[in-house]
């Protein structure tokens, strides 16, 4: 505890001290870079380097023409200023000279030249590589290329590499659930939808993130949008999906914006239906009391989501912003499960038809405040405030008719949580030594109530939690290559009450260090990185809650309140060559890893799942991705394979898994006309393995035309997916758990084949800001 507190107290310091030289900041180095008609460009590259050599210095992009370098420099030095479709800007600075920092009033203003060859926008588009390797993360870019005419954004994150998405959400292959950054400031997969594919201008994946980020997450994806340029805009949107069942989706978003002031409003309507047929099976093949059970499902399900928004930006000075902003979900569902049910037990064999009716309702609300201080190019301090509430409660009869004897039975279960949410965070960046430090502290606090009704019994869960953390990293370059280290100390209390007793208390204290090193531009061939971090994943309150859960009339699932949080340590070494093939390798090791075990209940006539902690596990992840453009084609290939090792003890031994898992894709993408496009991709996953878990093969071969008209106002797509029906996602057509005399499995054929047709029009040039988010390690844990 004493080495914690000294951490704590030394970013402290640094801190007050950073604070105290307020005063004696510089100004900022800044530019304005418009285009021939003073329009100010959305994005650009911006390149410092050493005269007379030109040997490279630093890299930064610009966007809505804003050119602000963000480290210190002396002497003269070269700024070459890069963009598509525009001649680049190359002049020498002496930033030993006072007059060479200009004021944000006084700004001098770039104006970059159309390139001499007059080619079609749409042409050049074509050509821009959209996928890159920087510093070993995988780098998209969508702006100026033909992503951003694809209809969606779930569209270009299934073309990221190593990326999966389906309808449980998003995942990174090899590294689970990533957190979500959006402009710099940590965001939502939710509220990452809710952007337009020519919003966005680059996804990063970075597959090891360093010690300022979430140590509760093993990946981060960094999205980049185009910002407010004080205009009002807004566009409207409708996507219908032709599957097995209708669906649709409507939205509007609107944006008021002045000089200073930027107001955000978006509203979205979806109404989401599926039908589809599952297999369950569970058995526990014990030769003294075996027993098995087996499901037939035919299911329909019906949802319907409101999704609002309301943000806003007030630059209070050049230096000071404000930001707040409010967003709200109320998600209702309805599903039909019509069941065959086979149970057999010690040599005896029962039928059952079950007709399960569940609905639920679900109501989210956050609330977010953020203050930003650009103190200067060099110097800037964020502090963020975030409350959360969600209300889920849900409700399900089942009525049971076993066959042989005519016998009925009725159950009924009900759960409603609430959970309060509070989080706050204070970061603060400037330059020492030549490097760049940024440190922050971190609080969140975690308010959770479950009340679970089965049959005639009642369970009611309390949690409370606290989170505190303090971290800080150190970053530098040298000629051409580069570091950061990083250290974070997370301070975790966890009280769990159970009708009243308590089952969970204690402080959980732990470091996560974290390392890296990179070329920038090291020759033209190979570019190289190697970073290590340390990780870890905690228990969620569902895990925790040790009440009943219906699963079958054989089945019953619990939580496990002793549950212990699982740490990782990870390595990852990448290389580039040639700018377009990358090769990455990957270790993984976990120390106490949870699975869901099975195991016969006391009176033998049932099977009980809980989850529990096992000793080890170990991964080695390969990955390797190549890309290029060939003038109106370009094409993106990849594939990985990861082998991990597993120790499960069981009944006295030790059961090791090491099976491999693997997937490949390719997506293509093609100009056929100035304002029409086609596209098209084919992922493969083959048989996957995490733990004792087998993820069954699947394949997703996907086609869209895109075709703009009236100035490009009016884009019009018309898009299949999941055409060859092959389960559209790793493990989308079912999985099996299996290990020592427990079994466990699930098939299912959710024909996700589905034609859409999108049509949005936009108004203006529609751009947003989204505020600053700090909650994400707390709703991870509630939801």
């Amino acid at each position: 505890m004493k080495k914690i507190v000294l951490i704590a107290a030394l970013i402290l310091g640094s801190l007050a001290g950073s604070l105290a030289g307020f005063a004696q900041s510089r100004d900022a180095y800044r530019r304005t870079v418009v285009d021939s008609e003073g329009r100010p460009l959305d994005y650009f590259n911006v390149v410092v380097r050493d005269l007379p050599d030109s040997t490279y210095v630093s890299g930064e992009i610009g966007l809505n023409g804003r050119l602000e370098l963000q480290r210190a420099f002396e002497g003269r030095k070269l700024v070459q200023i890069q963009c598509l479709g525009y001649e680049d800007h190359i002049y020498v600075e002496d930033f030993s000279h006072p007059s060479a920092r200009a004021s944000e009033a006084a700004a001098d203003t770039i104006v970059m030249k159309t390139a001499v060859i007059s080619v079609d926008a749409v042409v050049v588009s074509g050509r821009v590589p959209a996928v890159s390797t920087s510093r070993g993360k995988t780098v998209v870019r969508v702006a100026g290329s033909t992503l951003q005419h694809l209809p969606d954004v779930q569209d270009i994150l299934r073309r990221a590499p190593g990326m999966q998405v389906d309808g449980g959400g998003l995942t990174v292959f090899g590294k689970g659930t990533p957190q979500v950054w959006l402009d710099g400031r940590e965001s939502s997969y939710e509220e990452l939808l809710l952007l337009q594919p020519s919003q966005i201008v680059s996804i990063e994946i970075d597959r090891n993130p360093s010690a300022r980020y979430d140590a509760s997450y093993a990946s981060v994806v960094r999205v980049r949008s185009t910002r407010a340029q004080g205009v009002t805009s807004g566009q409207i949107s409708n996507g219908s999906y032709f599957g097995r069942r209708f669906s649709n989706s409507t939205g509007a978003q609107l944006q008021v914006a002045s000089e200073k002031w930027i107001n955000y409003f978006s509203y979205q309507y979806s109404d989401s239906n599926s039908h589809y047929y599952t297999w369950d099976t569970e058995a526990i093949h014990l030769p003294e009391a075996p027993i098995a059970d087996s499901i037939y499902s035919d299911d329909t399900n019906r949802i319907r989501q409101h999704s609002i928004l309301y943000g806003s930006t007030f630059d209070i000075t050049p230096r000071h912003q404000l930001l707040w902003q409010y967003s709200g979900t109320f998600r209702k569902s309805n599903s039909l499960s019509l069941q065959q049910e086979r149970i057999f037990q010690s040599g005896d064999t029962r039928r059952m038809d079950a007709d399960s009716h569940s609905d639920s309702n679900r109501q989210s609300h956050s609330a977010n405040l953020g203050y930003r201080f650009s103190i200067d190019s060099m110097r800037t301090l964020n502090i963020t405030a975030d409350y959360a509430r969600s209300m889920p409660k849900s409700y399900a009869t089942i009525a049971q008719r076993y066959l042989e004897s005519g016998d009925e039975d009725m159950i009924t279960i009900g759960n409603r949580s609430t959970a309060d949410i509070f989080s706050v965070k204070a970061e603060y960046s400037m330059p020492l030594f030549g490097a760049e430090l940024l440190t922050g502290l971190r609080y969140g606090h975690i308010d959770s109530r479950n009340t679970t009704d089965y049959d005639d019994q009642r369970t009611t869960t309390l949690l409370k939690s606290d989170n505190a953390a303090a971290y800080a990293t150190l970053a530098g370059e040298y000629t051409k290559w580069g570091w950061e280290a990083g250290l974070r100390g997370e301070f975790m209390n966890d009280n769990v009450r159970v009708d009243g007793a308590t089952l969970r208390e204690g402080w959980e204290n732990n470091l996560f260090p974290s390392l890296e090193f990179y070329t920038s531009e090291l020759s033209r061939i190979v570019d190289l990185s190697l970073s290590y971090t340390s990780r870890i994943s905690r228990p969620s309150v569902g895990q925790l809650n040790p009440s009943a859960s219906y699963i079958n009339s054989v089945v019953t699932s619990y939580g496990n309140p002793l549950l212990r949080s699982t740490i990782s340590h990870n390595v990852e070494f990448a290389a580039t060559l040639w700018s377009n093939l990358t090769l990455s390798l990957g270790a993984n090791y976990e120390i106490d890893p949870s699975i869901d075990s099975g195991e016969l209940s006391e009176d033998g006539g049932s099977i009980v799942f809980k989850p529990l902690n096992v000793p080890r596990s170990r991964y080695f992840l390969v990955d390797a991705t190549y890309n290029n453009s060939w003038g109106k084609f370009s094409m993106t290939l990849d594939g990985g394979i990861e082998f991990p090792r597993t120790e499960i003890p069981y009944l006295g031994e030790t059961i090791v898994v090491g099976r491999p898992s693997w997937y490949a894709s390719i997506d293509a993408d093609v100009r056929i006309a100035p304002n029409t496009s086609l596209t098209g991709g084919f992922e493969y996953y083959g048989r996957s393995y995490y733990l004792m878990t087998m993820m069954e093969p699947a394949n997703n071969l996907t086609a869209g035309i895109t075709q703009y008209l009236f100035d490009r106002r009016l884009q019009l797509s018309l898009s299949g997916y999941d055409l060859l029906r092959g389960g559209a996602g790793s493990g989308g057509n079912g999985w099996r758990d299996r290990y020592g005399f427990y079994e466990t499995s699930q098939r299912s054929s959710a024909d996700r084949r589905h034609v859409r047709i999108s049509v949005r029009f936009l108004f203006n040039k529609h751009s947003d800001r989204y505020r600053q988010r700090g909650g994400s390690e707390e709703s991870n844990r509630v939801n």
